[in-house]
């Protein structure tokens, strides 16, 4: 290929005709350059591309657009046909048509394609003033969904080493010494299982935060998104947040949870259990006591605090206590989901695990989201989520099931 086209401005590609178009047939093609599998071509969001695209040449050239595309540019080269089109949250380089050996030979002008548009989107800047008065919405990397991802594959991870452990405690025919050895080996893993335990204890409540983040980077009133009001919250604890939610944030009809709530009294026993781990703090039955009764030194233990089904003692972390403070994690979330207003409740109960949470805020300041038919949920599955109860019952209390229902 001629060295002219490696310097390739992103004006220099010609549109195709809707009779070159149609020539190549419906059907043919695929991707060339982007897939959401290796994430955003450039880092660019489609928005951005969508935007360089349109202003350098006009409308869309093809409405024979994918299921899951909304845009599409069709450009002819001397080898075929390119394409520049979204799918979903991404954009991707693909080409049309169906002659064989069509794919290799427009790869190299995909990566002309691609490097003219970042080129193009370089020139783009974004200031820190221009997001503060001209953002109307956004898309965020959902710390709820992180961290109770997290729990979940570190629990994952202890039921595996379990299963390894008990699958090699019932061979026969060893000798002892092979046995003993076998033990110390198993010994020294249910310790590690018992860091995962813990690790997964902390991550749990680091979901929680997380959620109450999410709501308040979502929903938080325009009055006090300014620095003065925002710092003030940012430093507020979770479960004021949590209380005073209806408050500062758009969207709720009703408190999410009240003081003398069961539920917000576990959860700032769970906060308290947390401290005493993010701390180290020396908890209840974690020191004996040397006393001296009739003579006699006497080595004795308080007994471990529990409540609500969790034990603050940090090494008697097990998978119960996790599982239960999972369950006062999801009840919470529950709770505070069915405390939005009914047009919005819905469509946060599918986006709030999303790995990344799309939302826009339309011209009077309301919150939205910009589902599509690839995020329907069966009304069923909804409902039955958000029928969770929020009593600590025996639901709460049954660890042989380990989901919350």
């Amino acid at each position: 290929m001629g060295r002219n086209l490696i310097a390739m401005k992103l004006e220099e590609f010609k549109l195709a005709s809707s009779a070159e178009i149609k020539e190549a047939g419906w059907g043919g093609g695929g991707i060339l350059s982007g897939s959401p599998f290796f994430g955003a071509l450039g880092n660019l969001h489609p928005t951005i591309v969508y935007k360089i695209m349109h202003e350098t040449f006009g409308n869309c050239n093809t409405d024979d657009v994918g299921e899951k595309s909304r845009w599409e540019w069709v450009f002819k080269t001397n080898k075929g046909l390119l394409t520049v089109y979204d799918y979903k949250w991404w954009w991707s380089i693909g080409y049309k048509g169906k002659e064989p050996g069509l794919k290799e030979n427009l790869l190299e002008y995909a990566e002309i394609l691609k490097a003219a548009i970042l080129e193009k989107a370089r020139e783009i800047k974004i200031s820190k003033s221009q997001i503060e008065q001209a953002k109307i919405g956004g898309a965020i990397t959902n710390p709820f969904s992180l961290f109770d991802n997290t729990c979940t594959g570190l629990l994952e991870e202890a039921e595996r080493a379990t299963c390894e452990i008990k699958n090699s405690s019932n061979q026969k025919g060893e000798t002892m010494e092979l046995t003993v050895e076998k033990y110390n080996e198993n010994s020294h893993r249910h310790g590690n299982i018992r860091s995962l335990y813990r690790a997964a204890f902390i991550t749990n409540y680091l979901a929680l935060e997380g959620f109450v983040q999410l709501i308040y980077g979502i929903f938080l009133k325009k009055r006090y998104r300014d620095d003065i009001y925002k710092r003030r919250i940012e430093n507020e604890s979770i479960l004021l947040k949590l209380l005073e939610a209806d408050r500062y944030c758009e969207g709720f009809e009703r408190p999410v949870l009240s003081p003398g709530e069961n539920l917000f009294q576990a959860l700032q026993y769970l906060k308290n259990v947390r401290n005493n781990f993010l701390h180290a703090n020396i908890a209840k039955g974690m020191e004996a006591h040397l006393i001296m009764v009739d003579q006699y030194p006497i080595l004795t233990k308080e007994k471990p605090e529990q409540k609500y089904g969790i034990r603050t003692h940090p090494s008697l972390i097990s998978e119960v206590d996790v599982i239960r403070a999972r369950r006062l994690v999801e009840k919470t979330v529950v709770k505070a989901i069915n405390a939005l207003y009914k047009e919005i409740r819905w469509k946060f109960a599918i986006v709030h695990r999303y790995w990344s949470v799309p939302y826009y805020r339309d011209s009077k300041g309301r919150v939205d989201f910009p589902l599509t038919e690839d995020d329907y949920v069966p009304p069923e599955q909804i409902e039955e989520m958000l029928s969770l109860s929020p009593d600590l019952d025996e639901d709460y209390y049954d660890t042989r099931k380990k989901t919350a229902h």
